[in-house]
């Protein structure tokens, strides 16, 4: 993680916005009495939130890793796959 001191900011905001944004840069910010703030992108805090979440239960963590597990193993299907086979329909290239 990329770290910058506080007193950098006021200069920096738009390029920090544009590279968590963009290129999915996380940023600790350091502030003078030895605190730090890390600023990242809302959808990469949004899934580590569900993910800790998702593993706080001992059965559900134990479920997810079988299906990490299975799709290792290529025992799975992509659901767009799955829904293309259900429906009817072949898959074609969009550009």
């Amino acid at each position: 993680m990329k770290q910058i001191a506080f007193d950098e900011l006021p200069t920096q905001w738009p390029t920090l916005f544009r590279r968590i944004l963009d290129q999915q840069e996380r940023f600790e910010i350091q502030c003078k009495n030895g605190e730090t703030v890390v600023m990242m992108d809302g959808r990469d805090y949004r899934g580590i939130i569900e993910t800790l979440y998702l593993s706080s239960n001992k059965a559900n963590a134990e479920w997810l890793q079988e299906g990490i597990r299975q799709y290792r193993s290529g025992k799975v299907k992509q659901i767009d796959e799955i829904y293309l086979l259900a429906s009817g329909f072949r898959q074609q290239a969009i550009f």
